[in-house]
């Protein structure tokens, strides 16, 4: 009998945009969307950027 595996969970698709911070050169701000809602989020650094996009995903992840 065939299995049905899953080669990868469904995607979440998000647009980034980063402009260079007016201060620090080296650091980044942006501005993150969800393809899907069109909601945005503002960030500040890369960290910022990793925990807004890990939690949007738990968020999205409790929803559904």
């Amino acid at each position: 009998m065939p299995q049905k595996t899953r080669v990868r969970a469904p995607a979440i698709s998000f647009i980034v945009r980063v402009w260079p911070d007016d201060e620090d050169e080296s650091q980044m701000r942006g501005e993150v969307e969800h393809v899907g809602t069109g909601e945005r989020r503002l960030f500040v650094n890369e960290w910022s950027l990793v925990t807004l996009i890990d939690s949007w995903r738990r968020d999205l992840e409790a929803v559904g």
